[in-house]
């Protein structure tokens, strides 16, 4: 990490060469890519401060200098605020999407089949937006936990998200389920399970993990929650039938 202090201590902090160095030691490609295709006086601080986490070292020692601790080094959920426990669920469940796509794109190997194409065209259309929220949320966020202020962007960010529903795995016919191998059939299974927890949670706790009962307002979103929740439940038990008709 010496090339990084080198460019922290520097008096130019060139911003390409910061994102050069962001990008050789930083696992995240996405924020990676939102540097690089960034503009230097809007990312520039952003950048810094990653490139300063990535040192793991003290601030002061590294500068020199006093620096004034505004918030502890280790803050619980429950101490944030609201808006950020609400885009902390939203960047995990964006995520998730956006590596189940990921891993479906995978699967469909590199046929170009017509149908198989049309399928990757797709999960592709599908994923792109999804990878454009994911970064803006993201950013903000740890734009929070840089200055200790709420960024006016994340409240409309986080409300267009709440009122998308993530894509959950595709309902299942039986004639689908049925050309499924075992093993097949038991990852589907885990699938549709996570599905439909994460589905109860945000309609009990409107959160993707369980903590104070927080039920969902009648809303248009709560409706399409509670039909994907009664969708994936119908899955499931095709699913529990065709696993002990294997066995």
């Amino acid at each position: 990490m010496e090339e990084i202090n080198t460019w922290l201590q520097s008096q130019t902090k060139d911003y390409f060469q910061g994102v050069e160095l962001f990008e050789k030691h930083h696992k995240n490609k996405m924020l990676a890519r939102h540097f690089r295709n960034g503009r230097p006086a809007t990312h520039a601080k952003k950048l810094e401060y990653e490139l300063k986490k990535l040192t793991g070292i003290s601030l002061s020692v590294l500068f020199g200098a006093t620096i004034t601790q505004e918030k502890p080094d280790c803050v619980t959920l429950a101490m944030l605020p609201e808006i950020i426990r609400q885009a902390k669920n939203a960047v995990y469940e964006l995520f998730t999407a956006i590596s189940t796509m990921h891993r479906q794109l995978f699967e469909l190997g590199e046929s170009n089949s017509e149908d198989v194409v049309k399928q990757r065209k797709g999960l592709i259309e599908q994923r792109l937006p999804l990878i454009q929220r994911y970064e803006q949320i993201f950013l903000l966020k740890e734009q929070y936990f840089a200055s200790g202020v709420v960024p006016v962007e994340l409240p409309l960010l986080l409300q267009q998200q709440e009122e998308t529903v993530v894509p959950t795995p595709p309902h299942c016919t039986t004639c689908d389920l049925e050309f499924l191998s075992g093993v097949e059939l038991m990852k589907k299974k885990q699938a549709v399970m996570v599905a439909i927890g994460k589905i109860q949670n945000r309609l009990q706790y409107q959160s993707l993990t369980k903590g104070d009962p927080n039920p969902m307002p009648e809303s248009p979103l709560k409706e399409k929650l509670e039909a994907k929740l009664n969708s994936l439940k119908e899955d499931y038990k095709k699913i529990l039938q065709l696993i002990d008709q294997k066995k």
